[in-house]
């Protein structure tokens, strides 16, 4: 009887741990927006003359054009611009995971060939292409899917799970500082809720 006992309390205490595996993958499963992004250096990403380690307030904020002053440039309550983690059926390592992190479109505008004058066209979404896997303590592990394509968008260096409806990323980028007129390579850190 006390073998079959032992046994019994074996087999339920593999399953827990199973199941505990599974509802971390869920746990993180979702859709997030971004609700904050800070640099280790200021930049000046709107064209208005001030530079900022305040990432997102530069995204959202009234950009200056050669027409103007114009807004709707980003705007992180767009569902286009969620976080999607989206959890497998196969094990770790399968499940989905896609930032959309802001990504500047700049041209130049040449009045004459000497000047070159910038311009934001629009910001797109990158950093698609990764899986994850939730480990037995509740980190999530990234795996890039496509290197070689991802680099130009960016360098992911981990994700921290602060809270369960949270996450920060922590990446490298080069975003371009009007300022400066110069692309720059930032130390990012973004904030994601789940929503």
């Amino acid at each position: 009887m006390k073998k079959i006992l032992a046994s019994f309390l074996v087999l339920a205490v593999a399953s827990c741990s199973s199941d505990d595996a599974q509802n971390y993958r869920d746990d993180f499963a979702g859709t997030y927006k971004i609700t904050a992004i800070q640099a280790a250096a200021a930049v000046d990403l709107n064209n208005d003359g001030i530079e900022s380690t305040d990432i997102l307030l530069e995204l959202v904020s009234p950009h200056t054009t050669l027409d103007g002053v114009f807004s709707g440039f980003y705007n992180p309550e767009s569902p286009q611009n969620f976080a999607q983690a989206r959890a497998g059926s196969h094990g770790a390592g399968d499940s989905l995971l896609s930032f959309n992190f802001p990504e500047q479109t700049i041209s130049y505008l040449n009045f004459d060939m000497a000047l070159n004058i910038p311009l934001l066209l629009e910001y797109t979404t990158s950093m698609k292409t990764y899986r994850y896997a939730v480990q037995e303590n509740g980190h999530v592990k990234v795996i890039d899917l496509n290197p070689a394509f991802n680099a130009q968008f960016g360098e992911v260096i981990g994700i921290a799970r602060d809270s369960e409806p949270h996450f920060s990323l922590a990446l490298k980028k080069h975003m371009f500082n009007f300022n400066t007129k110069q692309w720059m390579l930032l130390d990012l850190t973004a904030t994601y809720a789940k929503i």
